[in-house]
């Protein structure tokens, strides 16, 4: 909530906001910042702040260079509350600016980073703030939160390059179809008295594409709510885990989208749970965070039979040996990893 507090500073009044969410805060806020507060009150914001808060939403780029940023004022040595004071005056959105003034009169109320961090899931997912968490935990959290930002990085050039990949098909079949529709509207009509003047019979595929043009005359409103129709129908049947299933397994069966449905998922998968569980976080907890994560139905139910074979006594390397999500190098990579050679690492517990 937004929160705007009249407060006392050598002897002169002082006016501002700040985002915050609870007068609590707002106190502490001000005191940790030598102000003594006089009034405080929930702002309610004008039409025009509504607005610009529209168009100042925290995106994913945003958090990856945070994560980047903090990590090195970590490493360099600066307190978190320190940290965040400096990156709040950096900030140039203000949405990114609140934040980072409430997560840092969390932490100078003694409140966790993790916790902080809980409190705002439309920013830190799950898997953020247990990575967060687990490096409280170890002491470790500058080495985590260098290799978080790491991980960010590469997912997010990678998605880009799916992306980058996916756009020039999608250009062209729009491109195809804005053609068609052109043709039917408002080319073939005109052609259409032209033929009818000549009085000559035309091919079966003309006839067709004359016939078409004059359904499209009268009928596109009818289209138009027809494919609205479709949408909403398809959004509705999609809402059932089991209609999400078969349509992401009849995605990932197509020739060209299918491979990289499938890659993408599977390298997103696997990278985060590798991330977790080298930050420490027990196996079975990391699993269950990837279920959470993943939106693709298919590799959800995989790893949720993953989960029960681990705690039925496997190994992880069995238990992905029994799903056809998951590939054979996939599979022989954690075994060997699950089994180091002579001096290497020890495989970490899957429970407490």
């Amino acid at each position: 909530m937004l929160y705007a507090y009249k407060a006392i500073s050598n002897g002169q009044f002082v006016n501002g906001k700040v985002e915050a969410n609870s007068v609590k805060e707002v106190t502490d806020y001000l005191r940790n910042n030598n102000l003594f507060p006089f009034k405080i009150i929930e702002s309610k914001p004008m039409a025009g702040e509504v607005v610009s808060q529209m168009f100042d939403k925290i995106s994913q780029t945003d958090v990856v260079n945070f994560t980047r940023q903090f990590a090195l004022m970590l490493n360099a040595g600066l307190r978190i509350s320190s940290a965040f004071d400096i990156l709040s005056q950096q900030a140039t959105k203000t949405s990114i600016r609140k934040m980072y003034i409430a997560i840092s009169t969390d932490i100078k109320s003694g409140e966790n980073l993790s916790k902080s961090f809980a409190k705002r899931p439309e920013t830190f997912s799950k898997l953020y703030v247990s990575l967060v968490k687990a490096g409280e935990a170890s002491g470790k959290l500058n080495e985590i939160m260098l290799r978080l930002a790491d991980d960010m990085e590469k997912q997010q050039e990678y998605i880009g390059k799916i992306k980058s990949t996916m756009t020039y098909p999608i250009v062209i079949i729009v491109g195809v179809i804005g053609v068609v529709v052109v043709l039917l509207t408002a080319v073939i009509p005109q052609l259409t008295g032209m033929y009818n003047d000549l009085g000559i019979e035309l091919p079966m595929s003309t006839k067709i594409l004359m016939k078409a043009s004059d359904i499209m005359q009268w009928a596109w409103p009818i289209l138009i709510v027809g494919v609205v129709a479709v949408w909403f129908g398809i959004r509705r049947y999609l809402k059932d885990e089991g209609h999400r299933f078969l349509m992401y397994k009849f995605l990932m069966k197509l020739p060209v989208f299918g491979p990289i449905l499938k890659i993408s998922s599977l390298v997103t998968s696997t990278s985060t749970l590798s991330l977790l569980i080298s930050s420490g976080v027990l196996v079975l907890e990391s699993i269950n965070i990837i279920i959470n994560a993943t939106s693709n139905v298919v590799f959800q139910r995989a790893f949720r039979s993953v989960y029960k074979s681990i705690q039925d006594g496997a190994t992880i390397s069995q238990a992905f040996s029994k799903e056809e999500a998951f590939p054979p190098i996939l599979i022989q990579m954690t075994a060997v990893g699950e089994n180091p050679p002579l001096g290497g690492d020890k495989p970490r517990p899957t429970s407490p």
